[in-house]
C-alpha cells in the first residue's frame, strides 16, 4: 500500500526577482517557443527544460512536480491548457496548476499570448487541468520531481515504435543536460 501523502509538490523558493524575470523572458518570447515547437519536441535538453513557474501541485495523488516545456507544448496543442485573457480576450497558455483534487478547489496561472500579461484563474473543475497535466507527466518524467534537472536519459524510441525488431525498451539517447529557459531562447534566436 502507499503512504498517502497531504501536501502537493512545491518548488524550492528562489528569488522573486528570478522567478518575476522568467515569466517575463517566457512572456515576452512565448509566440518565438510556439514557433520552434517540432525542433524543440525533438531535442531533449529542450524538451525537458524547466520553469519555475511551471508545475501540478496536488495533495493525496501522486504524479505531480515540474512540467518541461515540451509537455507544456504537447498539451498546448488541444484546449485543456488554455483560457481567456481577462484583460484583452485573448488566448492564455496556462503554465501551471494548483488544488485539491478532493474538494476541486484550484487555480491556475499563465500568460496572454496576445497582452504578455500574467492570468490566473480557475476551470469548472480541476480533474479537466490535473489529469492531462499528471498523465504527461508520469509519461515523460525521467527523474523524481524534486531533482534538478541534470544528466537525464531519454528513451529514443518506445517498445511499440521500434523498427530494429528490438522490442526491449532499453536503448537509450546519450545523457544530456537541460537547459535554462535564457539559454534555449538564445540558442533559438541563434545569438
Amino acid at each position: 500500500m502507499s503512504p498517502i501523502r497531504s501536501r502537493g509538490f512545491a518548488p524550492e523558493k528562489a528569488s522573486e526577482p528570478s522567478a518575476v524575470n522568467e515569466f517575463q523572458l517566457l512572456a515576452e518570447n512565448l509566440n518565438l517557443l510556439l514557433e520552434h515547437e517540432e525542433e524543440i519536441m525533438s531535442q531533449p535538453r529542450y524538451f525537458y527544460c524547466e520553469m519555475e513557474d511551471a508545475f501540478l501541485s496536488m495533495p493525496y495523488i501522486s504524479g505531480d512536480g515540474l512540467i518541461p516545456l515540451g509537455v507544456l507544448l504537447l498539451l498546448w496543442r488541444g484546449e485543456a491548457l488554455k483560457a481567456v485573457c481577462s484583460d484583452c480576450g485573448g488566448e492564455v497558455y496556462i503554465v501551471g496548476t494548483g488544488g485539491s483534487p478532493l474538494s476541486g478547489n484550484h487555480s491556475w496561472w499563465g500568460c496572454c499570448r496576445q497582452c504578455g500579461k500574467r492570468q490566473k484563474g480557475d476551470k469548472p473543475t480541476f480533474r479537466e487541468l490535473w489529469e492531462p497535466i499528471r498523465g504527461a507527466l508520469l509519461r515523460f518524467r525521467l527523474k523524481p520531481a524534486k531533482e534538478p534537472a541534470g544528466n537525464l536519459k531519454l528513451p529514443l524510441k518506445s517498445a511499440e515504435e521500434k523498427s530494429d525488431g528490438d522490442s526491449s525498451g532499453s536503448r537509450m539517447a546519450e545523457d544530456f543536460q537541460a537547459v535554462d529557459l535564457a539559454t534555449l531562447i538564445r540558442e533559438l534566436k541563434g545569438e
